[in-house]
C-alpha cells in the first residue's frame, strides 16, 4: 500500500520536473516527512480494518507557499499533477491545505471522491493542524460499515476520459485499446458519430480511476491523432463480482479472466417474467466438449481459398471468417484497397467481383472462391493511368486519399454502365462512399473529366 503510494507520488514530481522516477531527488517527495505520513496513514488504515476510503473533494486553498525551488503557487505543481481528475474546490483560503503528500495518499488510495457513501458510522476521529485558519483546521475521519443488504451498492468516483477522431486509419483502433487497458483502464470504448460537415469520425471513451487520468490522457495522445482530450468525474454504484466456474451443458465452463462473471445483488432478486427461462437452463459461451462437430477445440479450421486478381492467379489457406478485404490485403499483398469502417458504410474497401462493384468487408474470402476480381492497382495499364484515375490527379479528387480507391472502383463500373452521366447521376451513384474531407464537388468533376475523356473528347 505505502509502496504504491510512493511509486505515485515520485511518477508526478518526475513529471513535473521532466525527469524519471528513478532520478527524483530524495527532497522532492518529502523525504522524512513523507515516509512517516505515508507509512503512518498506511498502518492506521490497516489497524482499523479499512477495506475502502472514501474522501470528499478536496479544498486546494491558494496563494504561494516556498519551498526548495523557491517560491511556488498553490496548489503546487506536483499536488496538481496528482490531483488530476481529482474533483476539488475553492473555499477561499489563501493557504496551502492539500500537499504533494497528502494528495498521493488521497488519490492513490480512495476507491470513490465526491460524495459519502452510505453506511453505518462507528467511529470518527479528528486530526488537528498547527496553522490558524479561518475555518477550523482539522481532518475529520470517519469509520463505518458499508450498508446492510437492502441497502445501495457503494458509491465512488470514476472519470471518463474522451476525444473525439475522425482522421485515424480504424486499424489502429484495436492495438490502441488494448494499451489503455494494459494502462489501467477500467472499460474502453468506441461509438461512431457525425461531426461538422458531415464528417464521420469516432468517440473514444476510456473509464478509469482518478489517479489514471494523466497516464491515459498521454497514451491517447501519443497513440492517436488527436489533438485534444476531455473528461469529467462520474458517480457510479456496482456491485461486487467475481469469477465463477460453471458446469453448463456443453461441460464445464471456463474459470479465470474467460470465465463467467458474477455479480452480488443487494436484497432480494428482481421477479422473473413468467417467459424467462429459469437461470438453470441458460449456458456459458465458448465451452464446448471435444467431441462437438461443430467446433475444433480451439483450434482454427483452415480453407484453400483461389481467386484471380487482377489477372493473377492467388491461391492461399485461410480461416473461413476472413474477409475479402484482409485477403486482399494480407494474403494478395494489395494495400490500395483501404479498410474504413468494417461496417460497409464508408466505402474505401471498394472492389470489383465479376464485374460488380462490391465492399469487400461485406463478403468473405471463401465465398469469392474462383472469383474474378479487379482492385485498384489493377486499373493502371502499360505503365499509364486510368482516366478515373486521371481525373482524380488533374481535378484535385484526392483530398487526404483514403476514401479514393474506393470512390474510384464505384466510379469506374458507374461509367461502364453509364458512359455519361449528369452531375445528379454521379452524386446518386456515390452515396454508398463517404469522403472524410467532404470533397465530393472535386470528386464529381474528375468523374467528369475522366467520363469526357472515355469518350474520346
Amino acid at each position: 500500500m505505502a509502496s504504491r503510494v510512493f511509486q505515485r507520488l515520485a511518477e508526478a514530481e518526475a513529471r513535473v520536473h521532466g525527469t524519471t522516477p528513478e532520478r527524483v531527488h530524495f527532497h522532492d517527495v518529502g523525504a522524512v516527512d513523507a515516509i512517516v505520513d505515508v507509512t503512518g496513514a498506511c498502518i492506521g488504515l490497516h489497524l482499523l480494518g479499512v477495506d475502502a476510503v472514501h474522501v470528499g473533494a478536496l479544498p486546494v486553498g491558494g496563494g504561494f507557499v516556498e519551498g526548495p525551488h523557491g517560491r511556488m503557487p498553490v496548489p503546487g505543481p506536483a499536488t496538481a499533477e496528482l490531483l488530476k481528475g481529482f474533483p476539488t474546490l475553492d473555499t477561499g483560503i489563501r493557504r496551502e491545505l492539500v500537499t504533494p503528500t497528502g494528495a498521493a495518499i488521497l488519490t492513490t488510495l480512495a476507491a470513490g471522491a465526491g460524495t459519502m457513501p452510505a453506511m453505518r458510522i462507528t467511529a470518527v476521529g479528528y486530526g488537528a493542524g498547527t496553522m490558524d485558519l479561518e475555518t477550523p483546521n482539522v481532518l475529520r475521519l470517519f469509520v463505518g460499515e458499508a450498508s446492510g443488504a437492502s441497502g445501495p451498492a457503494p458509491v465512488e468516483t470514476i472519470v471518463q476520459v474522451e476525444t473525439t477522431v475522425d482522421d485515424m486509419s480504424p486499424q489502429l483502433y484495436e492495438p490502441l485499446l488494448e494499451r489503455l487497458l494494459e494502462a489501467g483502464a477500467l472499460d474502453v470504448w468506441l461509438t461512431p458519430v457525425i461531426m461538422k460537415r458531415s464528417r464521420p469520425g469516432v468517440v473514444l471513451t476510456v473509464l478509469c480511476e482518478p489517479a489514471r487520468v494523466a497516464d491515459l490522457s498521454r497514451l491517447l495522445f501519443e497513440e492517436s491523432s488527436t489533438i485534444g482530450v476531455r473528461w469529467t468525474a462520474y458517480q457510479r454504484a456496482r456491485l461486487e463480482r467475481e469469477m465463477v466456474r460453471l458446469d453448463t451443458a456443453h461441460g464445464p465452463g471456463p474459470s479465470g479472466p474467460g470465465g463467467a462473471r458474477a455479480g452480488a445483488r443487494r436484497g432480494p432478486s428482481p421477479p422473473r417474467h413468467p417467459l424467462t427461462p429459469s437461470p438453470a437452463r441458460h449456458t456459458v459461451g465458448g465451452a464446448f466438449p471435444a467431441s462437438d462437430p461443430h467446433h475444433s477445440g480451439g483450434c482454427a479450421v483452415k480453407k484453400t481459398v483461389s481467386m484471380t486478381i487482377n489477372g493473377a492467379p492467388q491461391s492461399h489457406e485461410v480461416e473461413p471468417r476472413l474477409l475479402l478485404v484482409h485477403y486482399i490485403r494480407e494474403q494478395a499483398g494489395l494495400t490500395g484497397t483501404h479498410v474504413g469502417c468494417d461496417t460497409s458504410q464508408c466505402g474505401a474497401c471498394t472492389v470489383h467481383v465479376n464485374g460488380m462493384a462490391v465492399k469487400s468487408c461485406t463478403l468473405l474470402a471463401v465465398q469469392c472462391d474462383g472469383a474474378q476480381v479487379l482492385t485498384i492497382e489493377g486499373l493502371a495499364k502499360d505503365g499509364k493511368l486510368h482516366p478515373i484515375q486521371d481525373g482524380f490527379w488533374e481535378k484535385h479528387g484526392l483530398q487526404c486519399g483514403f476514401c479514393t480507391p474506393g470512390m474510384i472502383m464505384s466510379a469506374h463500373q458507374m461509367l461502364q454502365r453509364n458512359p455519361r452521366p449528369t452531375e445528379a447521376q454521379i452524386r446518386h451513384d456515390l452515396e454508398g462512399n463517404l469522403c472524410r474531407c467532404t470533397g465530393y464537388h472535386n470528386i464529381v468533376k474528375a468523374i467528369q473529366y475522366a467520363a469526357e475523356k472515355m469518350a474520346g473528347k
